[in-house]
Parts: C-alpha cells; structure tokens; sequence
C-alpha cells in the first residue's frame, strides 16, 4: 500500500514534535545522580575537550549519559516490559517471573570454567591454612529457583547446580552442603519474592546445618526475638526488572539478646547492633545487615568459648552473621570485592579458628576476586610465618 503525501508529512511531524519533546525535556529536568530503582550511581555529563571528542572512553561515557538521564527512563523501561509480560516473555533483566508472581534469579548460564577456577584457588588457600591447623570450609547458596523449581515459567531452566556441588566435594576444604536442609523447610520464606538474596529464616536453616555437619549444634530458633524491620521490601529483583504490581516482602531480624560490638574497617567506632535502620527508609532494605557490604566487619558477642570465626563472604553472609554471634565469641566477615588486606596474615594476627568461604552459586561461577584467596596462599608459601 502506497503512504500519501500528507499522510508521511503527519507521521514526520509527530516524530519531530516527539523528539523536541523529550530534548527540552531533558534540558528542564535535572540531572539524576542515583537510580534508587537499579541501586546504583547514574553517569554524568562526561567533561569535554577537542582531545576527548575523537576518544572511545568520551564517546562511552557520552553514550552512557543520553541513556542514563532519558527523560521518564524508568516509565519506559517497565512500559516495555509490561508489553513484553503480555506478549508472554517471562524472562527479564537476569529474572524469572515465577508461576506464583516471585521473582528468579536466572541460573540457567552457569559458568563451570570460572567455577573451577574459584575451587582450585579455594583449595590452595586451604592448603595454606593446614599450616595454621586451621579448618577451611566451603558453603555455596543454591538460589531460589533450585528449592522451588515448580515456580519456574514454562521453558524456563535451572543449571546443573548438583554437578558444581559434587566437582566441589573434591577440594582440600570441606564442603558444607546445604540443600537437603534448605528443601526440608521449603514450606518456610526462605527466600524473598523480588530478591536474589535468601531471607534470615532461609540464612538460619543454612547455619544449623552448617553447624550440625561440623558437629555442633545451633542456637535453637525459639531463644531469639524475632523482629519485624520492614514489610514493604522489594529487592534487586523489583529493580531490575521493573514491571509493576510485584509483590512486597517483610523483612525479619533475629536478636540473640547478646550485648554486641561490631566495627567497621577498623574504623575505631563501635556499634551496638547489627543493624543500621537509616538503610529501611531506602530502596536497598536489605543493606540494613551490617551496612550493605564492608570489606571487614568485626563482631564480639559475650560468648567467651573461643571460638573465632571468619566468613569470606559476598552478600548472602550479612543476614547470617546474626546467627553466627550467637555460637562463636567472634565473628570477622571479609568481602573480597574491597577488602586490601592478605587474608592469611589477618587470620594470623587476629587469632582466628575457623574459616566458612560463603558464597551464592551463582557468585561462585561468575566472581573474579577469589582470586586473592590464592594470591595470599602464593605469598604465603614464599613467607610461612
């Protein structure tokens, strides 16, 4: 069919008038300099020179900025995914819309190679640490979508997680396996519905388990007092994908009824609790455990057992440490995403017992700064203490 010539002069005029649109638009409106909805820092207007202008970094950042700062970006982007909701995709953003309306973080690309290579530098930081008879134990997070696989949408997959537990059930370290106690309390939240994280129900069952596989026994669940922090969470989940109407989660804290210290970074100021409440009054709730991720967080119970545990951790651990007090006189946590210390040297100089490497699966086939585990067991074995 022949357009006519009014007819394309009407469509060219619209687009014109659309695009003038949104230009002064983005002339009026100011800069953002944070999406609370994707929990990150938004780009900026990159600084100009003649030099920079031929440059591919100026023209990325430059790139970067027209689509950070878009006028009603965030109206847009979940306008898209609603239509494309309705024309029957379930996958969005690293997510599965689940049958029951939750949210999946997709574990359909596992990674085994990066796996491998995170378990061979495990095992030598292991076999480091058997000079300081010092047990090292690994406890990968399935994600949610391995205990409830019946949430998943038609055609969508889960990867070979069982296969990385039993490449991991080789290493030098044990391995604190978790998913028979996690599917025994499938009937409880153990996972929140818009979040990739498990909930502190879902991090306790893990950390009875890991204790009971090393022979100790937990505090029972009824000596703490459960505290209801949020009941309007939506998670990492709800940021990336961005449809509307996802459901809200509540979020719970467990007190031991210890008096406690935690410090940051060796920062010199001691906190009372675990829990920094501003981060309720944002969109990352979460961060609440332990002010999001430190590179080190030290906390002393009243616990005078000797027991000092260290977590090498990502995000999945902050809701654990809670638990962890409660049975250790010490726990240190390390993020290696931004600790700068040796590890085995801090292990070393802070008297440390034990070692829990706690990491989602999907983590463990995707993070790159295990690697600093083996970078320390190298050093190590040049300069044995």
């Amino acid at each position: 069919m022949r357009l006519s010539r009014p007819y394309i002069r009407t469509l060219t005029a619209l687009f014109a008038v659309y695009l003038l649109f949104f230009a002064l638009l983005g002339l009026v409106l100011p800069d953002r300099y944070v999406s609370s909805n994707e929990n990150r820092n938004l780009q900026q207007l990159p600084a100009f020179s003649w030099e920079r202008l031929f440059s591919d970094a100026y023209t990325e950042e430059l790139e970067r900025y027209l689509s950070d700062q878009f006028p009603l970006r965030d109206g847009f982007y979940a306008l898209n995914n609603e239509l494309s909701l309705l024309l029957g995709q379930r996958d969005f953003s690293g997510f599965y819309l689940g049958t029951d309306g939750s949210l999946l973080q997709m574990h359909d690309a596992l990674d085994a190679k990066v796996f491998r290579q995170n378990l061979a530098y495990i095992q030598a930081f292991a076999s480091a640490a058997s000079s300081l008879s010092l047990p090292v134990r690994l406890l990968p997070v399935p994600g949610a979508s391995y205990i409830y696989p019946e949430k998943l949408p038609y055609g969508g997959k889960e990867g070979d997680v069982d296969g990385l537990f039993d490449e991991a059930s080789n290493g030098a370290f044990d391995l604190i396996d978790v998913r028979q106690a996690l599917l025994d309390h499938k009937q409880e939240a153990l996972y929140y519905r818009t979040d990739h994280h498990w909930t502190s129900l879902g991090a306790y069952r893990a950390w009875e388990a890991y204790l009971a596989q090393t022979g100790r026994q937990a505090t029972p669940l009824s000596a703490y007092r459960e505290e209801l922090l949020s009941d309007s969470f939506q998670g990492t989940g709800a940021s990336a994908v961005g449809l509307w109407g996802l459901p809200t989660d509540r979020i719970y804290a467990y007190d031991c009824g210890q008096s406690l210290q935690l410090e940051l970074n060796l920062n010199g100021q001691l906190h009372d609790s675990l829990l920094f409440r501003d981060h309720l009054a944002t969109r990352d709730q979460y961060a609440a455990f332990l002010n999001g991720n430190q590179p080190l967080v030290q906390i002393r119970g009243e616990n005078r057992n000797g027991q000092h545990l260290l977590i090498v951790k990502d995000s999945y651990a902050n809701c654990l440490a809670q638990f962890a007090i409660a049975d250790f006189e010490q726990v240190d946590l390390i993020d290696l995403r931004s600790f700068n210390g040796d590890v085995l040297q801090y292990i070393e100089e802070n008297g440390v017992t034990e070692v829990l490497v706690l990491y989602g699966v999907k983590n463990l086939c995707e993070d790159k700064n295990l690697y600093w585990l083996g970078r320390s067991a190298q050093a190590w074995a040049q300069n044995p203490s």
